[in-house]
């Protein structure tokens, strides 16, 4: 499991130092850097396999990328076993001017040894990032691979459930049976044939010219139908939102192999209170199943903080500078006094997270 990360100059991440449970969840106003944080895991995640130029591209870019009035290396280091792995970017000279005015900025991309990377990729990969589209979970998929994989963003989730319904029967019945945990009126998921229209393209040749045709090939998929307490036979276009999320989680968690690290954005999103306080459960469960998985998430719900223990919640506050800061609730001056009065979602909001970069604050 990663054990701390440290990240220097990485988008609103100047200088954050953090150590980590087997299950993390950070929390923070929008834009205090949560997300940015799970993104430099994941950049690292990428240089275990690809060199940094590989990682450092397109939306990546380092000049993107880089803190605004940052000083010194964008670096990214983590922590596993007591051994540190580190991805660099280094602004180096300026180029002369371009017609825009503006200086380009050459980059120096580095990284540690193959032999580390490699020992890093035994013990972290593969890292997921779910990034769940509820309206990709819902459609119909088909899938030519021997053993079908959902995409981070959810895509596919029919094709692996039909699999794990044809070829892991205890593994469909244990991710239904999670689900009917988290949402009590869910009875049964089915699985019906449906056409899946995939694009596919061929070069058509006229003597020694080619043309490439595009076109649409019908394929025998499966679709996701939901039996609900008072509705049955319901496709899964019309379930809601939490349902479909809940259900894909369950399925990157059980429904595959399982992956080393999940990061998962808005851990809470589109869920009830009480669904909430149910998932932070069977979470719990499923890491005790799986010894070697960790779960890294962000929230903005005092609701699931509650159901955390107060070692588990990291929080996030941006300075003046819009510099992150992170820190624990055992770091608030009062923590001890209050520590057996408040659930941790309760004295995060009694404390808010602003004495994180204005100590005098924790003193009112």
């Amino acid at each position: 499991m990663i054990h701390v990360i440290k990240v220097r100059n990485f988008k609103s991440l100047a200088s954050v130092d953090v150590a980590f449970e087997r299950f993390t969840v950070f929390v923070g106003a929008n834009g205090s850097g949560k997300s940015s944080l799970l993104a430099a895991i994941e950049c690292f995640a990428e240089a275990l396999t690809l060199e940094p130029s590989g990682v450092f591209r397109n939306e990546r870019d380092p000049e993107t990328l880089y803190t605004r009035e940052g000083d010194g290396e964008l670096e990214i280091a983590l922590e596993v076993g007591g051994r540190w792995l580190s991805l660099f970017a280094c602004p180096s000279e300026a180029v002369p001017r371009q017609p825009n005015g503006q200086d380009q900025i050459h980059w120096r991309l580095r990284h540690d040894p193959v032999d580390m990377r490699v020992h890093f990729a035994r013990e972290l990969s593969p890292i997921s990032f779910l990034r769940l589209d509820p309206r990709l979970l819902a459609k119909a998929s088909y899938s030519a691979d021997n053993i079908p994989t959902m995409a981070e963003t959810g895509e596919g989730l029919a094709s692996v459930l039909a699999d794990a319904a044809l070829s892991r029967p205890e593994v469909f019945a244990d991710i239904k049976a999670k689900l009917r945990e988290l949402l009590p009126t869910v009875r049964d998921i089915r699985l019906q044939r449906e056409r899946v229209l995939k694009q596919e393209s061929e070069v058509v040749r006229f003597g020694e010219e080619g043309i490439t045709r595009h076109f649409e090939r019908p394929y025998q998929g499966y679709a996701l139908v939901f039996d609900f307490e008072h509705a049955q036979g319901i496709p899964a276009h019309a379930v809601s939102e939490g349902t479909l999320l809940l259900l894909g989680m369950l399925t990157a968690l059980l429904g595959q192999q399982p992956p080393k690290v999940i990061l998962i954005d808005d851990l809470e999103r589109a869920l009830h209170p009480l669904a909430q306080k149910r998932m932070v459960g069977v979470i719990n469960q499923i890491l005790e199943k799986f010894p070697d998985l960790q779960v890294i998430a962000t929230t903005h719900s005092s609701h699931l903080l509650n159901y955390l223990e107060h070692k588990q919640i990291r929080l996030m506050a941006l300075d003046d500078q819009g510099h992150s800061h992170c820190g624990e609730l055992k770091d608030h001056p009062k923590y001890e006094k209050w520590k057996e009065e408040f659930y941790p979602g309760e004295m995060w909001s009694a404390f808010g997270d602003r004495w994180l970069v204005e100590p005098e604050v924790a003193s009112k």
